[in-house]
């Protein structure tokens, strides 16, 4: 079994320097014998969480759209690598609206009691890595403090 990495791309720029770092990253984990899969965020036209409530007793998001493709890849996902420039102190509209969509994935583990299927790497870890790859286009402190993560 090799290890499987998902690639999320959250700028609107394909071939941007967002696109040309995550492409570095899975080069690598080519190389290093992994399977990996890109999915360009923006091309996939996903809609934003509504606060409906309708994957509170499921678990599932009630909206059809394409997320629905990216959940079965997050749970398979050894590594999940997300790349993203910074806009206005934050990640861009594309990747925030896939994070809010996985509102259905916390409700399952948090409130219904079900964790996602933990797939073991090949060294038998269940633990799943989470990458942040970021640019950005101005100089200053703090820049990415709103898209990491808390202190």
């Amino acid at each position: 079994m090799e290890i499987y990495v998902l690639g999320l791309l959250g700028s609107p720029r394909a071939g941007g320097n967002s696109d040309l770092l995550l492409d570095s990253f899975l080069a690598g984990a080519q190389e290093s014998g992994g399977e990996t899969e890109k999915l360009i965020l923006n091309e996939l036209q996903i809609r934003p969480c509504q606060e409906c409530g309708g994957c509170d007793g499921t678990g599932i998001c009630i909206q059809e759209d394409r997320m629905r493709e990216v959940y079965p890849k997050l749970e398979k996902a050894h590594i999940v690598a997300v790349a993203s420039p910074i806009f206005f102190s934050g990640v861009t509209a594309q990747l925030k609206a896939m994070i809010d969509r996985c509102q259905c994935n916390w409700v399952r583990r948090y409130r219904l009691g079900r964790p996602p299927q933990d797939t073991p790497s090949p060294q038998g870890h269940k633990d799943r890595l989470g990458v942040f790859l970021s640019v950005r286009g101005q100089m200053g402190r703090g820049i990415f403090d709103a898209a990491g993560p808390a202190r």
